[in-house]
C-alpha cells in the first residue's frame, strides 16, 4: 500500500498497525515514491464477509503543508488531494489467486479530519466519524459518497520507481524505541543522578502535570519531545476544544507578562495546535493522526468541559538505543541526556533539523554534523541508507546537490559544507556498520559532487569559494568567520574522504597485487633453492586466490609462467596439466551437464525430488545431501557435482517461484493511482470478478472511497501489497535471503560430495590411491585395503560428518526454518499447497521427449560404466581393453559428447519434414562450460608437480620428523591439520601423493602404525572446504557464479575444523 502522502490501513474496524503514523516516509515523488506491506490474515474472518478500508492524510505530498509566510514549496511538491495505490493479493480456499486493486469502482467521501497539516496542527470534527465504517455491512445515508477518479502517476522521471519502504517505519511510543541489552551494544541503563527531563527507558509516554497559577489549563510533561497529546474530555457535543504546544513558558515580570503562558515566540509564524469538535460523549478522546508538535507544555482552550487526563506521546522513526555514556559530570551527563531526545525528535523518516518550527525538513548541514554521534547512540542504518538514497534522487547531471533532501526549500546548488553530508554519511556508515556495499553504491554519485565542487574551485580559487550560509549561527561577541574559507574546509575534506572511498571500491586490488610479491621477496631471497622459489610462488598464488584482486581464472594461468621464470619447472612441465586425464574427466561431466539443462531434465528430477523430499528447505536440502552423497560414494566427486549442480539449481528456482506467487511474498502488478481509498467485502467465491452495487466503507480525509461488493470466501493467509506504476525496485531483503539460501544449496552439493566420496574405495582418487600404495608397499604383510574393510572405517565418519554438515548449513543459510519443529496447522496446510502445485507442474510438463529419455539413458549408461569400469585389478569392462588406458575421463568425454552426435528428435518417425539436428550443439555447449574452472583446476595439478620436482615435499617430512617425540593422538592431529591446509591450495590428489611417502616414512621411523597416519591423512585431504582450488566439487559450484571465495571460508572453516 502506498498512500500520498500518508496512509492508515483498517481491516474489519481494526487499525492493523495502529504504532504506526505518518507512513510511508517523506520522498521526492517524481524520482520515488514508496509502499509498505502488512500481514492482514489475523484480521480476516474465516467463511465471512471482510472489510477493508484506509485513512488517508495529506503528508507531504501537498502545497498544503506550508501556510502564509512560510517558504514556498519546491516545483516537485504536488497539492490535494491524497492519493492511494493499494492492492490485496488472496489465496482462495482452492489454492487460486486472486487481486484487489484500488480503481474506480471504489467509493469515498470526506472524512472527520478536516484538515492535517504538519506545521499548523489537525482540524478533527468527531461528529463526522463513522465508527463502523471499515466494517462489512456498514451503510451511511448521511454522506455523500463518491467514485474515486484516476490521477497521473506522480512519478513523472524517466528513472521513477516504486520502492519498497525497507526501514523501519515512524511508531508512536512506546513502541518506537527499544533498548539494547546485548554484552557488546547495551544501550542506555538508567537515567545519571541530578539529569533533568524525561527518562527515555520509561518508553517516550508522558502523563502530562497540570501547572498551577495559569489563565488556561496548562501542563508540563518534563521533556521537549516530538509528539502529539491524546485528550480524554467530557463535554457538550459542536464544542471546540483546542491545544496548543511550545517549549517554554513566559516569565512573568519581564516585559510587563502577567502570565506563566506558553511562550512560542521560536515556533515564528506555526501555530502548533491541534483543534477538536467533540461528538459529546462521556470520555471522548481525542487523538490527532496525520501531525506531530515539537514541544514541552500543552495548554487546552476550551470552556465548559472536563478535562479528564493528557497524555502525550513522542513519536519518531523506530529504533534501538545502543550507544550508553556517563561521566562524573552533570553538565556532560545533562548534555548527553539532551542529544538523545534531540535525535529522537528529529528522525522522521528523514533527518529533520528541528521538530518545532515552521522548518523540520532534510537540510543536509545538520544530518552531515550529527551522523557520528547518532549511529554511537542509534542502530540507524536503515534511515540513513533510505536518506542517502534521497540525496542521490535530487542529484543534477552535473553532479550538484541541493540543501535539502527530498528538495523543498534552500538552494538547489547546497552550500558545501551542507552538501558534505553524502560523503560524510556514506562514510560514517562504513566506519560504523562495515558496509562496502553503501560506498559502491553511491561512490559515482559522491565523485560526481566533488568534480562539481572543483569545477567551481578552479574558477574562483579557495580563498573566494562560493557558500551560501559559512559559518552558520555564529555565537554572539565572536568574529565573524571568512565562509569562502568555511566551505574550502568542507571542500577539503571531501577530497580527502573520496580516497579512502575509492580505496575500498577498487584501489586495494592494485595495491595488494604489487605488494604482494614485494613483502614476501625476502623469502626466495633467504632460501635460495628451488623449495624457496617454490613456497614463494605458491604462497602469492594463494594470497591472489582468497583475496580474489586478480580474477581467479588469471590467477591461475600465473603458474604457466612463474614456474618457469623460477626454474622450478619447465613450460613443457607445466602446460600439461592444464588438459589431463582429471581435466578431460572435469570437462566431459561439465558437458552431459549442459545437455541435461538443454532438455530441461533437471527441472523434471528437481520437481521429483521436492515432491520426494517435502516442501520446506531443510529437508529439501537433506535429501540432496543425501542424493549427492550416495552417488559420490559410486562415481567420482566431480561427476556426481557436476551431475546434481543443474537439480539443485532447478530446485532453487523453484522454490524462488514459489516464494514469489505465494503467501510471503511481495508481487508488483502496473496499475495507476487512485487518489482516494476504499473497503471491499468478500462472501463466496461465486462471481468473483463481478462489480456489483453493495455496501460501502470509507476512508477519512477529503475523499472518501468504497469498493463495491466483491465475492471472496478466504480461509487461507491474505497479504496486502501495493502495486506499481513505473520501474520497481524490488525489496533487498528477500533477494538477499534467496541469495543467501541457494549458496547454502550449492554448497551443500560441494561438501556432500566430498563427504560421500570418502565413504567409499572408490569415492576418490586419494581413496583409491591409498590402496595402491599399501599394496605397494606392504604386500603379503598383513596390512591391506579392500572395499569391505575401508568402507566399515570412512562409512560411520561419513554418516556423522553429513548429517552435522548439513545442521552447520542451516544455521548458516536457513536458520529461522531449522528450529520450526512443532506442528502448525497453517504451514501444514501452506506444505499441501506447495505439494500440488509441484504436481501440476509436473503435469504441465507432459510426457517426456525424445531428447529428454535419450539424455536419461545416458545418465544411466553414465553411472553403469563408472561403478563397472574396474571392480577390482582383474575384474571390470575395462578389462578388455587395454589395462589401464580407459579411465573416468574417458567414459565421462564418450557419454559428454553423445548429446552433441545424437539427434534432438525421433529419427524413425515417418515424417517427411524431419531434419538431423544435435541434442546439444556445440556453440551452446562452448558458452555453457566454464573454462575458468577448468584452468583452476588445471593450475592446481600444476602446483603439486611443483611440490614434488622442487623437493618441497621432503623439507615437509624432515620438518614433521618431531611427531615420534609426541602422543600418538596429537600427531595424528598435526598430520590431518597440515595436510588438509595443503589440499586447500592444491588438488587432494596432489596432496596425496606428495603426503604418503612422507608420512609413510614418518610411521617408519617413529614406529607408528602407517594406518594410523595414512588413513586419516586419506580422510582429510578429502575434506578441503575453503577454496574452489582445493576440489573439483568446490571449483564447479564456484563457476556457478553465486558464491565468492569469502563465502566458502567462512562456511568452510567450521568444517574443516570438525572434520580434522
Amino acid at each position: 500500500m502506498s498512500g500520498m502522502g500518508y496512509g492508515t490501513l483498517y481491516v474489519n474496524g481494526i487499525n492493523v498497525d495502529p504504532s504506526r503514523r505518518l507512513d510511508p516516509g517523506w520522498t521526492t515523488y517524481t524520482q520515488r515514491v514508496l509502499y509498505v506491506s502488512y500481514d492482514i490474515t489475523q484480521f480476516l474472518k474465516g467463511h465471512s464477509t471482510n472489510c477493508i478500508g484506509v485513512q488517508l492524510g495529506l503528508g507531504f505530498y501537498t502545497n498544503e503543508q506550508w501556510g502564509g509566510g512560510v517558504p514556498a514549496p519546491a516545483p516537485e511538491v504536488f497539492g490535494p488531494p491524497p492519493r492511494l495505490l493499494l492492492q490485496v493479493n488472496i489465496v482462495l480456499s482452492d489454492y487460486t489467486t486472486m487481486n484487489i486493486t484500488s480503481d474506480t469502482t471504489w467509493l469515498g467521501r470526506e472524512g472527520a479530519h478536516r484538515k492535517d497539516n504538519m506545521y499548523m496542527g489537525t482540524i478533527y470534527d468527531t461528529r463526522a466519524e463513522r465508527y463502523n465504517w471499515s466494517t462489512a455491512g456498514f451503510t451511511d445515508p448521511y454522506s455523500l459518497w463518491l467514485n474515486a477518479s484516476l490521477i497521473e502517476s506522480p512519478l513523472t522521471s524517466p528513472t521513477g520507481q516504486l520502492t519498497y519502504q525497507s526501514m523501519d517505519p515512524i511508531r508512536i511510543s512506546p513502541y518506537a524505541l527499544h533498548i539494547a541489552t546485548s554484552a557488546s551494544r547495551t544501550g542506555y541503563k538508567s537515567m545519571p543522578p541530578g539529569v533533568i527531563g524525561g527518562n527515555v527507558m520509561d518508553g517516550g509516554v508522558f502523563n502530562a502535570t497540570p501547572l498551577a497559577s495559569q489563565q488556561v489549563p496548562t501542563y508540563d510533561i518534563s521533556q521537549n519531545i516530538a509528539g502529539y497529546c491524546t485528550l480524554t474530555i467530557t463535554g457538550r457535543k459542536g464544542m471546540t476544544v483546542s491545544s496548543r504546544h511550545a517549549e517554554l513558558l513566559n516569565k512573568p515580570g519581564v516585559d510587563g507578562i502577567k502570565y506563566q503562558g506558553l511562550n512560542s515566540a521560536n515556533y515564528q509564524i506555526i501555530s502548533a495546535s491541534d483543534d477538536f469538535i467533540i461528538q459529546g460523549d462521556p470520555h471522548e478522546i481525542l487523538t490527532p493522526l496525520f501531525t506531530y508538535h515539537g514541544f514541552r507544555y500543552i495548554s487546552v482552550y476550551a470552556n465548559y468541559i472536563n478535562i479528564e487526563s493528557v497524555v502525550c506521546a513522542a513519536i519518531h522513526s523506530e529504533t534501538t538505543l545502543i550507544g550508553n555514556f556517563t561521566s562524573s559530570s552533570l553538565i556532560l551527563n545533562q548534555i548527553q541526556h539532551n542529544i538523545l531526545w534531540s535525535q529522537l525528535s528529529n528522525i522522521m523518516s528523514i533527518l529533520t533539523d528541528c521538530s518545532q518550527r515552521q522548518e523540520r525538513r532534510g537540510w543536509l548541514g545538520d544530518a552531515a554534523l550529527s551522523v557520528d554521534a547518532a549511529l554511537f547512540n542509534f542502530d540507524l542504518y536503515g534511515l540513513y541508507v533510505n536518506f542517502l538514497r534521497n540525496i542521490a534522487d535530487v542529484q543534477h547531471e552535473d553532479g550538484s546537490i541541493p540543501d535539502t533532501a527530498p528538495y523543498s526549500v534552500g538552494g538547489y546548488v547546497a552550500d558545501p559544507s551542507w552538501a558534505h553530508a553524502y560523503p560524510e554519511i556514506t562514510w560514517r556508515i562504513y566506519q560504523h556498520y562495515n558496509d562496502t556495499a553503501i560506498v559502491k553504491q553511491h561512490y559515482a554519485g559522491i565523485q560526481a559532487w566533488v568534480d562539481y565542487l572543483t569545477s567551481r574551485a578552479q574558477q574562483s580559487g579557495l580563498a573566494n569559494m562560493y557558500f551560501a550560509y559559512g559559518d552558520w549561527e555564529t555565537p554572539a561577541n565572536y568574529p565573524v568567520t571568512n565562509s569562502s574559507l568555511v566551505s574550502a574546509f568542507s571542500y577539503l575534506s571531501d577530497m580527502m574522504t573520496m580516497p579512502v572511498v575509492a580505496w575500498l571500491k577498487q584501489r586495494w586490488r592494485l595495491l595488494l597485487i604489487i605488494l604482494t610479491p614485494l613483502i614476501l621477496l625476502p623469502l626466495p631471497i633467504i632460501i635460495n633453492n628451488s623449495q624457496g622459489r617454490c613456497g614463494y610462488i605458491v604462497v602469492i598464488l594463494s594470497v591472489y586466490w582468497i583475496s580474489e584482486a586478480i580474477p581467479l581464472a588469471v590467477t591461475s594461468l600465473l603458474p604457466l609462467i612463474l614456474f618457469p621464470m623460477a626454474g622450478v619447472l619447465t613450460a613443457e612441465d607445466v602446460a600439461p596439466h592444464y588438459f589431463n586425464d582429471i581435466i578431460v574427466l572435469f570437462f566431459g561431466s561439465l558437458a552431459f551437464g549442459c545437455a541435461v539443462e538443454t532438455v530441461n531434465l533437471h527441472h523434471r528430477i528437481a520437481l521429483l525430488v521436492l515432491s520426494w523430499v517435502g516442501t520446506t528447505t531443510k529437508w529439501i536440502m537433506a535429501g540432496m545431501m543425501g542424493t549427492t552423497a550416495f552417488l559420490s560414494m559410486w562415481m567420482n566427486n566431480t561427476a556426481s557435482t557436476s551431475i546434481m549442480l543443474p537439480v539443485v539449481l532447478a530446485i532453487v528456482h523453484e522454490l524462488d517461484v514459489f516464494s514469489e506467487n505465494s503467501l510471503d511474498s511481495q508481487q508488483d502488478n502496473i496499475q495507476t493511482t487512485v487518489n482516494i481509498n476504499g473497503a471491499f467485502d468478500s462472501t463466496n467465491t461465486e462471481g468473483a470478478d463481478e462489480n456489483k452495487t453493495g455496501q460501502i466503507a470509507h476512508t477519512t480525509q477529503n475523499i472518501e472511497l468504497v469498493k463495491p461488493e466483491t465475492s471472496v470466501v478466504v480461509n487461507t493467509r491474505l497479504k496486502l501489497l501495493c502495486c506499481k506504476r513505473q520501474k520497481v525496485e524490488h525489496s533487498n531483503t528477500y533477494k538477499k535471503q534467496h541469495d543467501e539460501l541457494k549458496k547454502g544449496f550449492l554448497l551443500a552439493i560441494a561438501y556432500s560430495s566430498s563427504i560421500g566420496g570418502l565413504s567409499s574405495l572408490v569415492g576418490t582418487a586419494p581413496n583409491i590411491y591409498l590402496k595402491g600404495f599399501v599394496d605397494s608397499e606392504y604386500n603379503g604383510t598383513g596390512f591391506r585395503v579392500n572395499f569391505l574393510n575401508f568402507l566399515l572405517f570412512a562409512l560411520p565418519t561419513g554418516i556423522l560428518m553429513l548429517v552435522v554438515c548439513w545442521i552447520w548449513l542451516q544455521l548458516c543459510y536457513n536458520k529461522k526454518e531449522l528450529f520450526q519443529c512443532h506442528y502448525s496447522a497453517e504451514r501444514h496446510k501452506a506444505q499441501i499447497k506447495l505439494k500440488a502445485i509441484l504436481t501440476k507442474q509436473y503435469k504441465d510438463l507432459g510426457r517426456p521427449k525424445w531428447s529428454e529419455l535419450v539424455v536419461a539413458g545416458i545418465f544411466v549408461l553414465l553411472i553403469v560404466l563408472w561403478i563397472t569400469r574396474e571392480f577390482s585389478s582383474r575384474t571390470g569392462w575395462s578389462m578388455i581393453f587395454q589395462r589401464k588406458h580407459i579411465s573416468d575421463g574417458t567414459v565421462a568425454i564418450f557419454c559428454g559428447i553423445l548429446p552433441l552426435i545424437l539427434p534432438a528428435s525421433n529419427p524413425f518417425n515417418r515424417r517427411h519434414d524431419w531434419k538431423y539436428e544435435p541434442i546439444v550443439k556445440w556453440n551452446d555447449l562452448a558458452h555453457h562450460v566454464s573454462w575458468g574452472a577448468l584452468i583452476l583446476l588445471g593450475a592446481g595439478l600444476a602446483l603439486a608437480s611443483a611440490f614434488q620436482k622442487s623437493k618441497l615435499s621432503d623439507s615437509v617430512a624432515q620438518a614433521l620428523g618431531f611427531v615420534s617425540h609426541i602422543p600418538r593422538a596429537a600427531a595424528i592431529m598435526i598430520i590431518v591439520v597440515i595436510s588438509g591446509f595443503f589440499t586447500e591450495v592444491t588438488s587432494n590428489t596432489s596432496t596425496a601423493t606428495i603426503f604418503f611417502p612422507v608420512l609413510n616414512s614418518v610411521a617408519t621411523s617413529s614406529g607408528i602404525h602407517p594406518a594410523f597416519l595414512l588413513l586419516p591423512c586419506t580422510l582429510a585431504v578429502s575434506l578441503a572446504f575453503m577454496l574452489p582450488i582445493a576440489t573439483p566439487p568446490n571449483s564447479i559450484v564456484f563457476a556457478s557464479g553465486a558464491l565468492r571465495v569469502i563465502d566458502m571460508i567462512k562456511t568452510g572453516i567450521f568444517n574443516i575444523t570438525l572434520s580434522k
